[in-house]
């Protein structure tokens, strides 16, 4: 569980050097374990550890410290060791999942390989320790400083040949200089005058600016005030925001302050705009506004000297070297408000030491809500020992009214995490908060910070008044500050959110305030905000654009950076241990006694169990995550359900539902994400409820996952799972195991959805249920039948879009099913289906997938399709049609068979008939089929309906086509196809099959096919002489299209030499070529003779072979092994397999006779 067990992100392990060096770091790892996640992606842990996070790279655990070394001292060199260890086997580590944009839903691949790591064998990451000086200052002794970052690697990673070694100990020895010139400054700055804090403002704001330095004055806070028209006129630079930073920068090396407080707008005090491409092309504007300019005094910003400051490229320190904060007003009547809320504030810790907790289901996964998880990940691990309220739309209680009602009571802290926009903060299903609803706020001077992980609301510059500056703006309520992105904020997903980018910069801002009041310095907001910046480039540096863009779009605080979070007053008591707690119910709602209830996490993992005599049950005090309650009774699963728990007094019911015989049990998965409708269960029970089955909708979101004791009840018939336009989590794993047995047990399916397949891939799911492999997403087309008489379709050619759907999936079929529609003028399947009757497997399971959403479909053909896949999933109708032959002659007859079956049993007693129709399309005759051994019908009541066509002297050639159609009581037609090609005459032909000798007799066994007719006689030719007719073939009779033929020979009878003999068969006066084959006849006396074959053999002709061809006068075959340099012998009826060698044309071999023989070889000259 990242959300409960990584404290390596909560703290930090800095190292306090007031007069000694750091001379060696050692980090010892205890143990790599390689689990494997996600399809065939393995998870790297290592206790101890964080996971570091790039798009697209491989997740890999590392470590990070801090070291704060005096100014004049720098880091000369550093030597590392390590201990590593091998670990066997090929591994594909997980990537890290693609992040989003806290602004939109929009549905992109969640894991995506990076292809230059990931087709590379440079090991990842490329270095096992890194390493990074800065300059800034110390948030507890508010020095400069030089910070050493270290991050360390206990694992190394070949991507391509997918090796992994464990670092098991790095030792990292550190060597040191004195900086001459540091020293130096540091000597004189000794004797500079003193100065904590300077405002600029515009002169038009100076007298607001004024009335706050007094006010600063007074509180122990030296301060000056300096307008930018001075600044513009002293100051050299390239543009105003240049001019501005030398100036702080020579207030900082003149005066030593701590504190920038900008008194303005953008428009009055100008930030800087920094150019950060984040790769998004919906977001080509890439400037940013940041105040971190004016904290982070290091060099330039802009070392390539092109104009666009703040670049990746650009070599830029980050770290704040002093603590800025911008009061964004435009008027003098706003500097007054924002002056007047700074100059009251007063912190009583009834009210200022409570936090409130605004979480979404940031991205959609209601069973990974990130804003969620985000809260959850502060309050449980205590990094804010706050008083809390959580307001979570997973919930249900985070709407406008709530939270106005509870900022109005008075909170030090409010945390917000969602989309958002520059107006709005978006509550997903609660609705929003929009910044007209400021002006509801009351909560007068009890003003909190206000820290959100949401795009735009901090975007001061490109707006008349953000979200961020209304809170501050407010006069009688709102906020005393504020943090939220200035651009689009980025995100990742799950439980990945805290570790990287907005989701990072968020809780380390929050959770700031309690490490700087624990070290005894009083937290200031200014000081929250540099320590979430320091820290979050600690852990990640800024070689990748989104990290830096992160901390750039977060560089602006909006609020005094000075004003000092501590008062008095007494802190409301501690939140009491929250409990997940509920009742194991029937479908009345009462109770069953004697239940197991088990917590169990993701990974199916047990957390606990409780034991229940009554039906209730309660977990108190257990980590926020996602879980899957299960209540069990006689250790069979009667209920069950899928949920995160957000660490509140939470009441989860579970239903054991149980359902009357012949019941179609509708599966509503509506527990993920979606885009369009939805899902849409109604467009199912109106199209079968008149079919006289039970229907009992289970919803997921509400019920959780139903249990497999469901699943295959005797009581449950078939089951629908509608998915409709749902994904991320479209069948999760708990639904896809059950349903894997499900169809091993013999269940009847129809699945429906549209990202089925985009979710699972080609998972043992969709191979083993849906039956299909994923092709595609979002083939927008319309459906095109390839087995239009399937009964599925129905002889349905075409299906119509009513709207076309959003994402709907492009799939193949496999593993036994058979594609019976696709998109239209594409290459992709979109209904598959499965047919376990037919196959004799999976105890007769039947399934039908539909890639789309069938809401989709127009109206009338949805409610039929439906009505098809029903009927033919609750039936075990398997059936062929059939003619005897491929090609029939004009003036032939063409025996046209329908065989049909239900389960084991033939259908019998059923009315059959078969519409032939002519190559055109025009129709040739009418015929019936019967069961009754009648009408060329062999077998009666077999349940193969049999029927006559007489091809006529003047019908055409070319392909005719037979139409069927059964008709079966209380289910409707059957209709099926078969087609046959009609030629002008008979073609015969002649293969053949096999050929040997044995005790001198020659066996030739050809086949001979007539295409057309049927075989009508055969014949045979030795040496060209007169042909001999063959009478019969082997099954007695010339009757089929394809006979048998043996020709006999005596060779003992026939003169040493050559022989040809040749074959052929006969229809209607139509013959055959001529089959040749070759016999070689030789005598042999009662000796030793070294023979070689003179005939290419059919087939392969071993020492076995040649004993059978000659028969009881052969004693022994002999071979000389070269390689061995010993003769191999086969005796027969002696010798076993392993010594019947191969006799190869162009080697001799020796055998011995008994007596005389003839030995005939047989084959091809």
């Amino acid at each position: 569980l990242i959300l409960v067990v990584e404290f390596q992100l909560t703290k930090i392990n800095v190292v306090e050097i007031p007069t000694d060096l750091p001379q060696v770091l050692t980090v010892d790892f205890e143990y790599l374990d390689l689990r494997k996640v996600y399809r065939e992606y393995y998870l790297p842990k290592v206790p101890g550890t964080s996971y570091f996070l790039r798009a697209g790279a491989p997740i890999v655990p590392y470590k990070f410290y801090v070291f704060k070394v005096p100014l004049s001292y720098k880091l000369l060199s550093y030597k590392v060791s390590t201990t590593k260890i091998s670990y066997k086997g090929y591994y594909r580590i997980l990537p890290t999942p693609q992040p989003k944009i806290l602004g939109l839903n929009r549905k992109k691949p969640l894991y995506k390989e990076d292809p230059s790591i990931y087709n590379s064998d440079n090991p990842y990451p490329r270095s096992i320790v890194e390493i990074e000086e800065k300059q800034g200052i110390d948030v507890y002794s508010l020095k400069r400083v030089r910070y050493l970052f270290i991050r360390v690697y206990p694992i190394i990673y070949y991507p391509k040949s997918g090796i992994v070694y464990f670092v098991k100990s790095i030792r990292v020895e550190f060597s040191w200089k004195l900086s001459t010139q540091e020293s130096f400054m540091l000597q004189n700055r000794g004797n500079l005058s003193s100065l904590d804090a300077v405002i600029i403002t515009s002169s038009a704001l100076e007298s607001t600016a004024r009335t706050l330095a007094q006010w600063k004055n007074s509180s122990g806070i030296l301060t000056r005030v300096y307008t930018v028209e001075w600044i513009d006129s002293s100051f050299t630079g390239a543009d105003l925001p240049e001019k501005i930073r030398n100036f702080i920068n020579h207030t900082r090396n003149t005066y030593g302050i701590t504190y920038v407080i900008i008194l303005g707008d953008h428009d009055i005090v100008p930030a800087r705009r920094a150019y950060i491409p984040e790769g998004d092309p919906e977001n080509p504007d890439d400037l940013i506004e940041t105040d971190l300019y004016y904290a982070d005094l290091q060099g330039t910003w802009d070392t390539d000297g092109d104009g666009y400051y703040g670049e990746v490229e650009d070599d830029i320190d980050g770290v704040p070297d002093v603590i800025v904060g911008r009061l964004p007003a435009k008027t003098l009547d706003e500097a007054n408000i924002l002056v007047d809320k700074i100059m009251n504030y007063a912190v009583d810790f009834s009210w200022f030491r409570r936090v409130l907790y605004l979480g979404t289901v940031t991205f959609g996964d209601k069973l990974h809500p990130e804003g969620e998880i985000l809260k959850d990940y502060v309050e449980y691990n205590d990094l804010l020992d706050f008083t809390w309220t959580k307001l979570y739309e997973g919930l249900g209680n985070l709407t406008r009214d709530n939270v106005i009602y509870e900022i109005n009571r008075g909170y030090g802290i409010v945390n917000f995490a969602g989309h958002g926009n520059v107006n709005i903060w978006s509550f997903g299903s609660g609705g929003c908060f929009l910044d007209t609803d400021v002006d509801s706020l009351t909560n007068g001077y009890k003003l909190p910070i206000i820290a959100t992980m949401s795009c735009l609301t901090g975007d001061f510059a490109d707006t008349s008044v953000c979200i961020g500056e209304k809170f501050l703006l407010k006069s009688g309520g709102g906020a005393i500050a504020y943090l939220g992105a200035a651009d689009l904020a980025w995100g990742y997903t799950g439980d990945y959110v805290m570790l990287g980018l907005a989701g990072e910069i968020d809780w380390r801002f929050i959770a700031a305030f309690k490490a700087i009041e624990d070290s005894g310095t009083t937290p200031t907001s200014g000081l929250m905000h540099v320590k979430a910046i320091t820290d979050y480039l600690a852990a990640h540096g800024r070689s990748w654009e989104l990290d830096w863009y992160t901390v750039v779009e977060y560089g602006s605080l909006l609020g005094d950076p000075s004003l000092q979070l501590t008062g008095a007053g007494t802190p409301p008591p501690s939140n009491p241990p929250p409990k997940l707690y509920g009742y194991v119910v029937d479908s009345d709602g009462n109770p069953i006694p004697n239940v197991v209830i088990r917590v169990y996490y993701e990974d199916g993992a047990l957390l606990d169990e409780y034991v229940s005599s009554d039906g209730y049950y309660e977990f108190v005090d257990i980590p926020p995550d996602t879980y899957r309650v299960i209540a069990c009774k006689d250790d069979v699963e009667i209920s069950s359900k899928t949920l995160y728990y957000p660490r509140v007094n939470l009441e989860v019911n579970l239903t054991y539902v149980t359902v009357p015989p012949n019941t179609i049990l509708i599966v509503v998965d509506d527990d993920g994400s979606y885009v369009g409708y939805g899902v849409s269960p109604d467009i199912f029970t109106t199209a079968i409820q008149d079919l006289g089955y039970n229907i009992y909708e289970w919803k997921e979101s509400e019920i959780g996952n139903p249990p497999l004791s469901l699943l295959l009840s005797e009581n449950v018939t078939l089951v629908i799972w509608h998915v409709g336009t749902y994904y991320g989590d479209a069948v999760d794993s708990v639904d896809a195991s059950n349903l894997i047995e499900f169809i091993k047990n013999g269940g009847r399916l129809l699945l429906e959805g549209e990202d089925i397949g985009y979710d699972h891939d080609n998972d043992q799911f969709m191979t083993d249920v849906a039956h299909a492999t994923f092709l595609a997403d979002s083939v927008k087309a319309n459906i095109t039948a390839l087995k239009p008489l399937h009964l599925v379709l129905n002889g349905t050619e075409q299906l119509t879009f009513a709207e076309t759907p959003p994402y709907p999936d492009g799939v193949n079929a496999t593993n036994g099913g058979v594609l019976i529609a696709k998109y239209s003028e594409t290459d992709y399947g979109c209904i598959v289906v499965y047919d376990g009757v037919a196959l004799n497997e999976n105890n007769g399971a039947k399934v039908v997938y539909f890639s789309f959403p069938l809401q989709y479909l127009n109206s009338d053909q949805r409610t039929q399709l439906i009505r098809n896949a029903v009927k033919w999933l609750l039936t075990s109708y398997v059936y062929n049609s059939s003619t005897d032959s491929a090609k029939y002659s004009l003036k032939s007859w063409v025996k046209v068979m329908f065989s049909i079956r239900n389960g084991t049993e033939a259908l019998t007693g059923i009315s059959v008939s078969a519409k032939i129709y002519f190559p055109n399309g025009s129709l040739a005759g009418e015929i019936s089929l019967v069961d009754d051994g009648t009408n060329g019908d062999e077998n009666p009541s077999d349940g193969t309906y049999t029927g006559m066509f007489h091809v006529e002297e003047d019908f055409p050639t070319g392909i005719y086509t037979a139409y069927i159609e059964a008709s079966i009581p209380n289910y409707g037609l059957v209709k099926d196809k078969v087609e046959f090609n009609v030629i002008e005459k008979v073609e015969v032909s002649i293969s053949l099959s096999e050929a040997y000798v044995e005790n001198g007799t020659v066996y030739i066994k050809v086949i001979i096919s007539c295409e057309g007719g049927v075989v009508e006689g055969a014949e045979y030719s030795l040496n060209s002489s007169p042909p001999t007719p063959i009478p019969s073939p082997e099954d007695g009779a010339y009757d089929e299209p394809k006979e048998t033929v043996v020709v006999l020979i005596n060779g003992t009878e026939l003169s040493d030499g050559y022989y040809v003999v040749s074959t052929r068969g006969w229809s209607q006066g139509t013959y055959s070529q001529w089959l040749n084959v070759s016999i070689r006849v030789r005598t042999l006396g009662p000796r030793y003779h070294l023979v070689a074959l003179t005939l290419k053999p059919i087939g392969e002709y071993n020492a076995s072979d040649l004993a059978r061809a000659i028969g009881p006068p052969l004693s022994a075959v002999w071979k000389w092994d070269d390689e061995k340099q010993e003769f191999i012998v086969y005796i027969p009826g002696v010798s076993g397999p392993e010594k019947d060698f191969e006799i190869v044309m162009g080697e001799g071999y020796f055998i011995y006779l008994r007596e005389e023989a003839k030995w005939i070889e047989v084959g091809y000259p």
